[in-house]
């Protein structure tokens, strides 16, 4: 579990289990607490390759991600369950500046993540062969 990366909003918490990299590939292993009494199914995931912005009236570039494969048997997270998935995208640019944003969307709700992964992460990822 990386600390500090997490988000909670309507009883869901989505939270990095772990970052790993094969060198052309970054893989990301999530991880979605249901604590509510509703399920929530999970409407998409968009990944964003965003410059961090250091000053005022600065514009900041941000490109879309696409993940390569998204590896889950399901999209349900059943009330007070757990759903682990995996998201392998290809390697972005990755200057100082840069950061890694993993938006996830509730199918047809309101209960939407938002995970930022700062660039000292990514360069240090546990690297699998």
């Amino acid at each position: 579990l990386l600390h500090g990366i997490g988000n909670t909003e309507g009883g869901v918490r989505a939270s990095i289990l772990g970052i790993y990299a094969t060198g052309e590939l970054i893989i990301c292993k999530l991880k979605l607490e249901n604590n509510s009494s509703l399920s929530y199914e999970i409407g998409g995931v968009r990944v964003y390759s965003k410059e961090r912005v250091t000053a005022k009236r600065q514009s900041s570039q941000e490109r879309v991600v696409e993940p390569l494969l998204s590896l889950s048997q399901q999209t349900i997270v059943r009330e007070k369950g757990v759903l682990v998935f995996t998201l392998i995208i290809p390697k972005p640019s990755l200057t100082n500046a840069r950061s890694l944003r993993i938006d996830i969307a509730e199918k047809d709700g309101e209960r939407n993540h938002s995970l930022s992964i700062v660039n000292r992460y990514l360069v240090n990822a546990i690297l699998i062969h």
